[in-house]
């Protein structure tokens, strides 16, 4: 996974970016396994699941050797504080468990070793936190399993991206706003204004970027009747009554940009 094969957001700042959705519908879910760049991480989760195999093994000889002699843990604690004859049938049972490999015991194919610990170890660091692993996530025995988690990375790479643009937005979108529709004409301009049922329905930046644009052609404009047409009460009295046209929020009025 890499940040050239992740998507990237629109070139504009004026373009919105498509549902989350659709994005991640056409985000790759390929990967490469090398194992000269992960051979570590794929060391790492081996010997990890050669140990917790072993631990499991041994607990499961344990349960069926309760079941089979019965009684359960209260009878085996009894048999352990009289002597060891008492609990041998246990000790046997425990010694004699044949030590199984992980390939067998966590029923793994050797033609997708790698793949099936790169998913082991991906997962792992994705969910690093004892609330972030839960019972439902994904076998990483399944090839899909891996393409997911590839596919997720990608995508946070893009919100992050995503998260980029909206810090520029902040900073620069009014001033582009205005300039656009400052140079549009009324059909243009009704355009943009419309974009949502009403104007307050923009964003911050579209709204004082498409008013300041407006009353920069004067009070009486065009572009200022088609802006109010959708605005509410409040905002025509206390930003268009006759005479009180401030030019931006800040409540300039015009002609007092200084």
């Amino acid at each position: 996974v890499t940040q050239e094969s992740a998507p990237f957001t629109t070139e504009s700042l004026l373009e919105s970016e498509p549902s989350l959705e659709f994005v991640k519908e056409r985000c790759s879910g390929e990967y490469d396994i090398d194992p000269e760049v992960i051979g570590c991480e794929i060391e790492w989760a081996k010997k990890l699941a050669s140990r917790w195999c072993v631990a499991l093994e041994y607990i499961k000889a344990l349960r069926k050797s309760l079941v089979k002699r019965g009684g359960g843990w209260e009878r085996l604690e009894q048999d352990m504080e009289t002597s060891l004859e008492d609990y041998d049938d246990v000790v046997h049972d425990l010694t004699v468990t044949p030590a199984r490999t992980y390939l067998e015991a966590c029923d793994i194919d050797e033609a997708h070793v790698d793949r099936t610990f790169v998913t082991i170890a991906a997962q792992a660091f994705l969910n690093n936190k004892g609330a972030d692993r839960g019972v439902n996530l994904p076998d990483v025995r399944d090839g899909k399993t891996l393409r997911d988690i590839a596919r997720d990375m990608r995508m946070r790479i893009y919100m992050e991206r995503v998260g980029e643009k909206m810090t520029q937005w902040k900073n620069e979108g009014e001033r582009m706003v205005f300039l656009k529709a400052r140079v549009a004409d009324i059909g243009q301009y009704a355009e943009m204004v419309s974009a949502r049922q009403h104007v307050h329905g923009l964003t911050k930046e579209d709204f004082w970027g498409l008013w300041e644009a407006a009353v920069g052609d004067g009070h009486n404009s065009e572009k200022v009747r088609t802006f109010l047409e959708t605005a509410c009460n409040e905002f025509r009295l206390k930003y268009a009554a006759e005479g009180e046209v401030p030019c931006s929020k800040k409540g300039k009025k015009k002609g007092s940009r200084g």
